[in-house]
């Protein structure tokens, strides 16, 4: 595989800039900080521990990403 067919991987907890609030959370994708755990109600923490709305930008010259 040449230069330009290769396909390079990068870490997304690297590189997530957008709509992750808190460093100190359980899990690097949870939306919570890890305090916020015994101070919510349940069903607000179970919500939290989905990682939708987090994103990172960036720009490319690639044709293709995967």
């Amino acid at each position: 595989m040449n230069e330009s067919n290769m396909i390079i991987w990068h870490d997304f907890q690297e590189c997530a800039d957008r709509g992750k609030e808190w460093k100190n959370t359980v899990k690097y994708f949870d939306r919570l900080s890890a305090n916020a755990q015994n101070i919510v109600p349940e069903k607000v923490w179970n919500l939290s521990r989905y990682a939708t709305g987090i994103a990172s930008l960036f720009e490319s010259n690639t044709s293709e990403i995967h």
